[in-house]
């Protein structure tokens, strides 16, 4: 589901970036909206959970190192929900995850920062 913008025959995907640190956030939604997305920012778990109450977004960018809510405590209780379930979702984190650790979280893909911005579009693009 997308934000269909007014006079669009086309939906604009939205993406949920969360990442307990404002400046990244801020920093990777800026590039996105100018790639053409509709961003949302948490700084929390239980703010993400809010958000997705509301909205539903095609693509979650998803911190790992978060206090409270780990990210992987957050992917944990979507993958635990139906419908969250079905979004996919970029573990972005500043430690090392292998692949084993990865098709055990259920992310579709890892970024590691700080992450090359070319690469994070790249990522973006595939799974929207």
């Amino acid at each position: 589901m997308g934000i269909t913008l007014a006079g669009s025959e086309h939906a604009v995907p939205t993406i949920l970036i969360i990442d307990d640190e404002p400046a990244i956030a801020e920093v990777v939604a800026e590039v996105l909206l100018d790639e053409g997305y509709e961003t949302l920012t948490a700084n929390r778990g239980r703010d993400a959970l809010d958000i997705m109450a509301e909205h539903r977004p095609d693509l979650m960018l998803l911190d790992v190192y978060m206090p409270e809510m780990s990210g992987l405590d957050l992917l944990a209780h979507i993958q635990g929900d139906a419908a969250l379930s079905l979004i996919p979702v970029v573990v972005m984190t500043a430690g090392t995850m292998s692949e084993l650790d990865l098709s055990r979280t259920g992310a579709a893909q890892v970024i590691s920062k700080p992450f090359n911005v070319d690469d994070l579009i790249a990522t973006v693009r595939t799974l929207v």
